[in-house]
């Protein structure tokens, strides 16, 4: 199936990367002209840390993670 997903946000990321593990032909769009780092928050409960994780972004998200918070 050819799908678009509008946004490249966290959700639409997501949902990116699970579409085509499914074997669909995505095609991923965003208003932004480019990535940029803006020191936003991710907080994470449980399912979404379990997401994270089936995604393989676990390892990723504790080396930039804040020990603090």
């Amino acid at each position: 199936m050819k799908i678009l997903v509008s946004s490249a946000g966290i959700g639409g990321s997501a949902a990116t990367l699970f579409l085509r593990a499914s074997g669909h032909d995505v095609v991923t769009i965003d208003r932004a002209t480019a990535f940029s780092r803006k020191g936003y928050i991710l907080s994470l409960k449980y399912f979404g840390q379990s997401i994270m994780k089936s995604l393989g972004f676990s390892e990723e998200l504790r080396r930039f993670g804040d020990p603090k918070v």
